[in-house]
């Protein structure tokens, strides 16, 4: 129960302070630079890249400091996994969104007003069913879980640096796809920040829970089946 918790987690006041600025700045960082490609140039590719590149710089930049989350979907993943307890990662959601709204102000105040009407608001394309849109943010987040699961297991040691790269094409392919359909939204935060500065809140619920649950199954299934052998050298750790 005390690992489940992650009470050693809490230990160092300061860390845990350090920890919760840095999912604030990422989450507010993906979406000013992630939710503005979307305004500026709204292309797939464009925006899947814009994605896939400020998520790989912000593990670089605070993947030492909390694990550069910056998503409640890993999050909660993570925690199924066992990498994060649940105090920490009941932390660090409200931050995640904090950050996320932020974002979207910052963008909305930096992009000309003609442009501000959206800054990047996630919808379900016309044509598809909340069922379809709810399976493709499930598949596309958990498939980032099993990424983000296998590139910082602390029992693999032929990792080197490859999370940030791994992570960020994992987040640029799904975008690739989902954009079209869904708005790719696969991270809850990232779907609430534009949507509370818009008042955009159909089929709101998909982003949350559709994303949450790929995610706790991805944790699952990388804990139970995927997990490397304790034996293995290790050379990267969340």
């Amino acid at each position: 129960m005390k690992n489940f918790l992650g009470m050693e987690e809490l230990e160092k006041f300061d860390a845990v302070g350090q920890a919760l600025v840095a999912e604030f700045l990422g989450t507010m960082l993906l979406v000013v630079i992630g939710c503005g490609a979307c305004v500026l140039n709204p292309g797939t590719l464009t925006i899947a890249l814009a994605f896939g590149f400020i998520i790989a710089s912000a593990v670089q930049m605070v993947g030492h400091v909390s694990g550069a989350h910056i998503n409640p979907a890993v999050t909660l993943g993570l925690l199924v996994c066992g990498r994060i307890g649940l105090i920490m990662a009941l932390l660090y959601i409200p931050f995640q969104c904090a950050g996320a709204v932020a974002g979207a102000a910052l963008l909305q105040y930096m992009v000309p007003s003609t442009m501000s009407a959206d800054i990047g608001a996630v919808s379900i394309q016309q044509g598809l069913t909340e069922g379809q849109a709810f399976a493709i943010e499930a598949v596309i987040t958990a498939i980032l879980l099993l990424v983000v699961c296998s590139v910082t297991d602390p029992n693999r040691g032929n990792l080197a640096n490859s999370a940030p790269l791994a992570i960020g094409l994992a987040i640029a392919c799904s975008h690739i796809f989902a954009v079209p359909l869904t708005g790719s939204g696969m991270n809850p935060a990232r779907s609430l920040g534009p949507a509370a500065m818009v008042g955009n809140w159909n089929n709101h619920w998909v982003y949350w829970i559709a994303p949450l649950v790929g995610a706790a199954a991805a944790g699952a299934l990388y804990r139970l089946i995927f997990k490397a052998k304790k034996d293995e050298d290790s050379s990267y750790d969340l």
